[in-house]
């Protein structure tokens, strides 16, 4: 069965009455996950404005913390804009419960809802993310989403808080938002929805993007190749490889997702998965084990 995107069974789960129910699960779930986790990994947990009004909810919250062991500060409520549709004294007071627990929150997809700066200060939200519509097919040529991602970034720092653009898709999304001051960045490039076992393994071997594919002995490779991905192509030039991985340099307005076929020559064709980007460069993991003798021979030297 394929899997239903939020957008399509929360609003049935909020008609019918079950979304505090489902929301309780995927809060203890995903704290109980989290425990397993350095503690330096915070973990965002999306929850409905209707769920969010539940007068029980600081008493769930602060029991699956206590459950999971882990501290409060690691995690983060996301809210859409529809709970600024509730005006009244009982969600200033729910926040305020919450928020002295440590936990932090994040106002999801901004820009396209109902908040307003009334509400961004009466509320204690910690990110700002950056709806997708914003980000989707930014370029350098500077445009007027542009201007609004500047604007956001600017109004979240004078807030004191932080910045998430959504739906990065491609290296030169990323440059972009990095260009314009939001320092942090979620989309297929990154990565797709996962089982919390890949979740966890990620997590474990999360490092800086330099060090992240260093886990065997690496090959400097100076040769170009094509990168294919969900029909686009593009020009090349990978720079070092392992058995499991490899950096590319890349054009920044590459049209990249997170899975991609990497071919070097019409025989050496390799499927793999983008695990960083960052200054017109990628990092992969191979989906199977590659043979780097046999791939480099002569004009590899080691690093």
């Amino acid at each position: 069965m394929a899997p239903f995107p939020p957008n399509v069974f929360v609003p049935v789960a909020e008609e019918i009455g079950i979304i505090p129910t489902i929301g309780d699960w995927v809060l203890r779930t995903a704290l109980a996950a989290a425990a397993d986790w350095p503690e330096t990994i915070r973990i965002s947990v999306n929850m409905s404005p209707l769920q969010f009004r539940s007068p029980n909810l600081p008493a769930v919250i602060a029991n699956a913390i206590a459950s999971a062991g882990i501290s409060a500060d690691r995690l983060e409520i996301e809210l859409t804009e529809g709970v600024f549709i509730a005006q009244d004294a009982e969600i200033d007071e729910r926040f305020a419960t919450l928020k002295a627990l440590g936990i932090g929150f994040a106002l999801d997809d901004f820009g396209t809802g109902y908040a307003s700066l009334a509400n961004l200060k009466r509320f204690p939200f910690d990110t700002l993310k950056i709806d997708r519509s914003f980000v989707r097919g930014l370029s350098t040529s500077k445009g007027a989403d542009h201007r609004f991602i500047a604007a956001i970034v600017a109004l979240a720092e004078s807030l004191g808080m932080q910045t998430v653009a959504e739906g990065a898709e491609t290296t030169g999304e990323v440059d972009v938002i990095r260009s314009l001051g939001c320092r942090q960045a979620q989309g297929y490039i990154f990565g797709k929805a996962m089982s919390i076992e890949q979740a966890g393994a990620l997590v474990i071997q999360a490092a800086p993007p330099a060090e992240r594919l260093e886990r065997e002995a690496r090959l400097a490779l100076y040769r170009r190749g094509q990168v294919h991905s969900e029909g686009w192509s593009h020009p090349v030039r990978i720079r070092n490889i392992s058995s499991g991985g490899a950096m590319i340099e890349i054009d920044q307005d590459a049209r990249i997702s997170n899975s991609i076929c990497l071919q070097l020559s019409s025989t050496e064709i390799f499927t793999a998965t983008v695990r960083w980007a960052s200054d017109h460069r990628i990092g992969v993991a191979f989906d199977t084990p590659i043979d780097v003798d046999q791939l480099v021979k002569g004009d590899a030297r080691s690093t």
